[in-house]
């Protein structure tokens, strides 16, 4: 991964307590989820992130836990607007 990139997701993903953020990192995931399933679709949420959190050390790591952990209860919470979405994306 180009170190731009690098920075530009570490940005992103450092703001993952706020619910906009969350939101649209949400709609970017929807754009490349496959499926219309919001099982599935949280499924792949916690995929992704556990992708992440995989090839992370120390302190990232513990980070990405945090933020996979947020991101599950963001979904949860928010299962409408995010089947709205699924449906609306394909």
């Amino acid at each position: 991964m180009q170190a731009g990139c690098q920075r530009f997701e570490s940005a992103i993903l450092h703001k993952y307590l706020k619910t906009e953020m969350e939101n649209e990192y949400i709609r970017i995931l929807v754009k490349d989820f496959p499926g219309k399933s919001y099982d599935s679709f949280a499924g792949y949420v916690y995929g992704k992130l556990s992708e992440k959190i995989n090839n992370c050390q120390g302190r990232e790591k513990d980070k990405y836990i945090k933020i996979r952990r947020r991101m599950h209860e963001y979904i949860l919470s928010n299962r409408a607007s995010i089947t709205k979405e699924l449906r609306k994306a394909k």
